[in-house]
C-alpha cells in the first residue's frame, strides 16, 4: 500500500509537471503576441520632419531627408505618426530673404530670368519668390522648376509689367492648404507640432488646415492670411472626435480664426480641446467669430487670447453647442459679442476675462438651458454685459462687472449670486420681464445709475444684497420680496421693502480698488491672508437667517453674510458669538464643538474665541478627541459661580474603575471613579488652575495661565483649542489631560 501510494504521488506530481509547463507555454505565448502587437504598433509611428527647402521624393525621416510641404506630410500621415515642422528662419521673426543677383520679371510670364546668378545655390522648386520692387512686389510666386540655373519656371504667370529687380525667397510656407488623409486612433493619435521656434504658414486665401478626420493634435504654428485658419469639419451625418488644437497663433484672418462646423444635417464635432491659442485681427463678419462653433458636444475651449476682431465675436457658439467648457479666455477689443451662444445647453462660461467689448459680454439668446456663467470679469461693455434672451435657463453667480450692464428679456429663469458690479456712475443694471423666476441674492452694487427690474411674472426674491449709492427701481405691480438686504445711499421704488433691511454704510475693505470684502475686527480675507481691521461691517451676520452659512469659516455668527461674499469660503468672520450655557454643550480638542439648538461645528485647527452669558452652574463637557490642550478663563463677579466638567475618552485614556483627581495647587480637590468612558467633576469653583491626573499620579501638563477678564453680572469664558500632532504619541503615553481654569 506503502508504494502504491508513493507511485500515485509521483505520477501526480508528474501530471503536475506536465500542466505547468503546458501553461507555461500558453503564457509565454500570450505575452509572446502581446509583446509583438506592442512592437508592431511601435513600428508603425513614424517621425517625419518638414521644411521650407525640403524635397517631397525624399522620404522625410530626417533633418537631412526632410519633405518640403506640410500639406504633403498630412497626406502621408498614419496613426501614430509625429509631423514636425522646422523654423528656417534661426530664431528670427523674418519670413523671407532676399537673394543674390538681378532678375527680369516679364509681363504674362511664367519665366523669370537671372543675370549671372546661380539659383541652384540658393533656390529649389517649390520655392517662392517675390519681386523686391516696390511697385511689384507682395506678391508670391511659387517656382515650378529650374532650367540651367538661369531661368525660374513659375507655376503661374507674373502678372505685372517687364521689369528687373532683386528678388526675395520665402523662409516659411506660402499658400499651404494642409488635409489630412487619415484618422489616429485613442492611443495613437496624428501629431503635426512645431520641431523648434513658430513655424510659420501664410495665405492668401482658402484654409490653411482644413481636417474631417478624427484623432488629429496640431499644436505650435503660426498662421497669417488665408480666409480661415482651421476648418474641422463633420460631413454631413458624420461623427468627428478627439481633435485637439492648442499653443497655436493666428493672425489676420479673412474671416474666422478657428472653425468648427458641426452642424450638417446630424453631424457632431465631440470631445474636442481649443487650447492656449492666440487669435489677433480675425476679419469674419459681425454674424461670426475668432472661435466659432456649431454641433459642437463635450469640448473645451479653455486658455485662449483673443484680440482685436474689428467686427467679429470672440467665441460664438452660432449652432448647437452642448457639455461645453468655456474657461480662461482672454478676450479684449472685438466688434462683436464676446462669447455667444444660440443653442446652448449645459455649457459653463468661467473664468473669462473679457474688456472693451463693442456689442455685449456673454449672450445666450433664445432656448439656451442649465447654462452656468461663473467668476468672470467683465470691463467696459458697450452693449449688455449679461444678455440673457427669452426661455433661457442661467446660474450667474461670483462674477465682477466693471462698467457692465445687465440685460434679460424674458428668461424661464435666472439666478444672480455673489457678484459685483462696479459701474462708476455709467450704466445701469436692467431685469426685464421674467417668465418664471428671478433671484438676485448676495450681490454688491455699487454707482450703479439704477438696478432696474421691469416685470417678474411668477416670483422674484431679492435679499442679501448690498446696494451702494445705486437705486433700486421695480416698474410694473410683481411678486417681488425685498428682505435683508443693505441700501446704503440707495433709494427704493415700487416696492415695499420688506423685514430685515437696513440702511447703513456697509464698511467695504476698498471699494475704490475693487475690494468689497467686509471689514472685520475678527478677519478679513485680502486675496492672499487674514487680516484684522479695526472695525466691523453691520453687513456681517445680517442676511436672512433662513439662507446657508455652511461655506463661511469659524468664527461666523451662525447666520449668513451679506454682499458678495456671504456663504463663500471668504466671507469675513465675526468677532464673537453668543450662546446660553444653560443649555449644556460639548467641546473637542480638535476645535469642535457643539450644543442641542441650533447645531453648529466648528473645525479645521481653530482658536475659539466666544463669550457666554452663563446661569448659576455651568456644565461643561470636554471630549478629548487628539493629543490637545484646553484652557478656559471663567470668572464671576456676582455669584458663586461653579463648573461641572466631563472628561471622555481621547488622548488622555479614560479607563472604567479606575479614580482620577482633579487638583488645586498640587491639592486634590476631588477624586472621581470613571464609569461609561468618562469622569465628571462637580461644583468646580471657578477661579483657579486646575490639573487632572490618574489617582496613581501621571504626568500633569500645564497650559500658561491665563488672565482673568472681569465684567461684572456676568460670568466669561474663553475657550482656547489646540491641535497639536507632534504630542500626540507622547501624551498618550503620559495619561495626563489638562482642564486649566485660571484664577
Amino acid at each position: 500500500m506503502y508504494m502504491e501510494m508513493k507511485n500515485n504521488e509521483k505520477v501526480g506530481k508528474k501530471d503536475q509537471s506536465q500542466y505547468g509547463r503546458v501553461f507555461s507555454i500558453v503564457s509565454l505565448a500570450v505575452i509572446s503576441f502581446v509583446v509583438l502587437l506592442t512592437t508592431t504598433y511601435a513600428v508603425g509611428a513614424t517621425d517625419y520632419y518638414v521644411k521650407v527647402d525640403g524635397n517631397d521624393s525624399l522620404n522625410g525621416t530626417s533633418l537631412e531627408e526632410a519633405w518640403q510641404h506640410p500639406s504633403y506630410a498630412a497626406q502621408q500621415a498614419q496613426a501614430g505618426d509625429t509631423i514636425y515642422l522646422i523654423d528656417s528662419r534661426a530664431n528670427t521673426t523674418v519670413t523671407e530673404e532676399q537673394i543674390t543677383g538681378t532678375l527680369t520679371f516679364t509681363n504674362n510670364s511664367t519665366v523669370v530670368i537671372g543675370e549671372g546668378t546661380n539659383f541652384t545655390s540658393e533656390l529649389v522648386p517649390g520655392n517662392w519668390i517675390k519681386s523686391d520692387d516696390s511697385n511689384y512686389g507682395g506678391k508670391w510666386y511659387e517656382i515650378d522648376s529650374i532650367t540651367n540655373d538661369t531661368y525660374l519656371n513659375l507655376s503661374i504667370p507674373f502678372a505685372n509689367v517687364t521689369h528687373s529687380s532683386i528678388a526675395k525667397k520665402n523662409l516659411v510656407w506660402i499658400n499651404e492648404h494642409v488635409s489630412f488623409a487619415n484618422s489616429g486612433n485613442a492611443t495613437h493619435p496624428i501629431v503635426m507640432k512645431a520641431y523648434n521656434g513658430t513655424p510659420t504658414l501664410i495665405g492668401e486665401s482658402g484654409d490653411a488646415v482644413s481636417n474631417s478626420k478624427m484623432y488629429i493634435v496640431i499644436e505650435g504654428l503660426t498662421i497669417e492670411g488665408y480666409e480661415t485658419g482651421f476648418y474641422i469639419l463633420a460631413g454631413a451625418g458624420s461623427t468627428i472626435t478627439n481633435i485637439t488644437l492648442r499653443n497655436n497663433v493666428i493672425n489676420d484672418t479673412l474671416g474666422i480664426g478657428m472653425w468648427l462646423r458641426g452642424d450638417i444635417g446630424s453631424s457632431k464635432i465631440c470631445n474636442t480641446t481649443i487650447s492656449d491659442n492666440i487669435i489677433t485681427n480675425a476679419q469674419a463678419s459681425y454674424e461670426s467669430g475668432a472661435i466659432y462653433m456649431s454641433g459642437v458636444y463635450d469640448s473645451l475651449i479653455e486658455n485662449n487670447t483673443i484680440l482685436d476682431t474689428p467686427d467679429c465675436a470672440g467665441i460664438n457658439g452660432g449652432g448647437v453647442v452642448r457639455n461645453t467648457l468655456v474657461a480662461n479666455n482672454h478676450i479684449e477689443n472685438t466688434g462683436g459679442h464676446g462669447i455667444t451662444f444660440a443653442y446652448a445647453e449645459n455649457v459653463t462660461v468661467r473664468d473669462n476675462m473679457l474688456r472693451d467689448i463693442k456689442s455685449r459680454g456673454i449672450r445666450f439668446d433664445y432656448h439656451c438651458k442649465d447654462n452656468k456663467i461663473i467668476n468672470n470679469t467683465l470691463k467696459d461693455v458697450m452693449g449688455s454685459g449679461i444678455n440673457l434672451y427669452p426661455d433661457t435657463e442661467t446660474v450667474i453667480k461670483e462674477n465682477y462687472f466693471e462698467n457692465v450692464s445687465v440685460y434679460t428679456s424674458s428668461p424661464a429663469y435666472a439666478l444672480f449670486e455673489n457678484n459685483i458690479w462696479q459701474n462708476k456712475n455709467k450704466k445701469g443694471v436692467d431685469f426685464d420681464g421674467v417668465a418664471d423666476e428671478l433671484i438676485l441674492k448676495n450681490n454688491v452694487f455699487v454707482k450703479c445709475i439704477y438696478v432696474r427690474i421691469y416685470e417678474v411674472n411668477n416670483s422674484g426674491i431679492i435679499k442679501n444684497n448690498i446696494f451702494m449709492d445705486s437705486p433700486l427701481e421695480v416698474t410694473n405691480p410683481s411678486p417681488i420680496t425685498v428682505t435683508y438686504n443693505d441700501f446704503w445711499n440707495s433709494s427704493i421704488s415700487g416696492v415695499t421693502a420688506g423685514t430685515g433691511n437696513i440702511y447703513v454704510n456697509p464698511l467695504f475693505a476698498d471699494p475704490v480698488n475693487g475690494d468689497f470684502h467686509l471689514k472685520s475686527q475678527a478677519g478679513r480675507w485680502n486675496g492672499t491672508d487674514w487680516v484684522n481691521d479695526n472695525e466691523t461691517s453691520p453687513c456681517i451676520d445680517a442676511g436672512d437667517p433662513n439662507s446657508s452659512y455652511s461655506n463661511e469659516t469659524y468664527p461666523h455668527g451662525q447666520r449668513i453674510n451679506m454682499g458678495a461674499y456671504g456663504n463663500t469660503t471668504e466671507a469675513s468672520r465675526s468677532p464673537y458669538h453668543k450662546i446660553y450655557l444653560s443649555i449644556p454643550m460639548t467641546i473637542y480638542s480638535n476645535g469642535e464643538y457643539s450644543y442641542p439648538e441650533p447645531p453648529i461645528t466648528y473645525k479645521d485647527n481653530q482658536t475659539v474665541n466666544i463669550t457666554f452669558n452663563v446661569s448659576d452652574t455651568t456644565n461643561l463637557t470636554i471630549n478629548s478627541y487628539t493629543s490637545s490642550q484646553i484652557s478656559f478663563t471663567a470668572t464671576n463677579t456676582t455669584t458663586d459661580q461653579k463648573m461641572n466638567i466631563t472628561i471622555y475618552n481621547g488622548t488622555f485614556r479614560i479607563i472604567n474603575g479606575k479614580k482620577y483627581e482633579i487638583k488645586k495647587d498640587g491639592i486634590v480637590q476631588q477624586t472621581k471613579t470613571a464609569s461609561y468612558n468618562k469622569v465628571v467633576f462637580t461644583n468646580i469653583p471657578v477661579g483657579s488652575d486646575y490639573v487632572i491626573t490618574e489617582e496613581s499620579g501621571g504626568k500633569e501638563h500645564k497650559l500658561p495661565v491665563a488672565k482673568p477678564v472681569v465684567v461684572t453680572g456676568i460670568a466669561i469664558l474663553i475657550v482656547v483649542a489646540y491641535w497639536r500632532y507632534r504630542r500626540r504619541r507622547r501624551r498618550m503615553r503620559s495619561g495626563g489631560f489638562i482642564v486649566l481654569v485660571p484664577g
